[in-house]
């Protein structure tokens, strides 16, 4: 009897600690949470997700933003699914991939996923260190040019 009255308090009060833990986030904390069966509910108070399956990083972002990697990477997410048991089923390899000509295409696997991942984690970062250098470029030819300006109102 302790038992279930135990797993309906969890259940009930998982929304509250949830939201505390989005609270210390906010002030500034960081929070790792290790979920082994989440509500639905539980990802609208997550700010970023890394996301393992197979022991493998298939997915690290925003959490709103997870379902959508997955369909824009051919995932299909049935009208009827919520978000979490859609990313939850892609990552636990039981998600389809969409009908293509009639057609659904091979799945991709845990490892695929995490390799996909990885490349995109690389593009990302490799785009961003080409920013900022061309920024510093930007930057310090702005400051050469500014030395040959003048202010003076005479010149």
């Amino acid at each position: 009897m302790f038992f279930t009255i135990f797993i309906i308090f969890i259940a009930f009060s998982i929304s509250q600690v949830a939201a505390a833990l989005q609270m210390l986030a906010k002030g500034g904390r960081t929070v790792l949470c290790s979920l082994d069966k989440p509500c639905k509910g539980v990802l609208t108070y997550m700010n970023e997700l890394m996301l393992l399956s197979a022991g493998l990083l298939v997915y690290s972002g925003p959490a709103d933003m997870a379902a959508t990697y997955f369909t824009n990477i051919g995932f299909d997410q049935p009208s009827h699914q919520n978000n979490l048991d859609f990313i939850l089923d892609v990552a636990g390899d039981r998600g389809k991939m969409k009908l293509v000509g009639g057609k659904r295409a091979n799945t991709l696997s845990p490892e695929d996923l995490a390799d996909l991942n990885r490349s995109l984690v690389n593009i990302k970062e490799g785009r961003q260190r080409q920013e900022d250098a061309f920024a510093k470029d930007a930057s310090e030819g702005l400051e050469e040019d500014l030395k040959y300006v003048s202010y003076d109102k005479e010149a």
